[in-house]
């Protein structure tokens, strides 16, 4: 319920066409928050989610919600993360735990490349716990 204002145009063209480009329907479950106010009130975490500039995504095919411990699901969730990065996001967060293994965020924040996944680490998500496929992605 905080995180319940809007996604971005920017963002839902491309979530749009990277859930099109992938061949899946692209549920929202977490999208934008007020730039300013109280924590844990009107907002929550990092600044990411700032005025509609992120979401956090379920993928659905065939009705069914993709997961990354799935190998029939996984190429389909890595093809949707590159779609996005195609289509400008700069922040993705997936797998091994990463808000249960069916959410991945997706962002354009910032204009540096950033990724993390995997269990919390001394309280946060970092990158050297993302799964080595989401780092393929984002950086080459």
């Amino acid at each position: 319920t905080i995180r319940s204002q809007n996604i971005s145009d920017r963002m839902r063209s491309i979530l749009e066409n990277a859930g099109t480009n992938a061949g899946v329907d692209v549920r929202v479950t977490s999208g934008g928050q007020p730039a300013t106010g109280v924590t844990g009130v009107d907002r929550t975490g990092s600044h990411r989610h700032d005025n509609g500039n992120a979401a956090d995504v379920q993928l659905i095919s065939n009705g069914r919600t993709l997961n990354v411990n799935n190998p029939a699901d996984l190429p389909i969730i890595q093809n949707f993360i590159n779609e996005t990065k195609l289509a400008g996001a700069t922040g993705f967060g997936a797998g091994n735990g990463y808000m249960g293994d069916n959410t991945f965020h997706i962002d354009n924040a910032y204009s540096t490349p950033m990724y993390w996944g995997g269990l919390l680490d001394n309280g946060t998500y970092r990158s050297r716990n993302a799964p080595r496929w989401l780092r393929d992605i984002v950086i080459g």
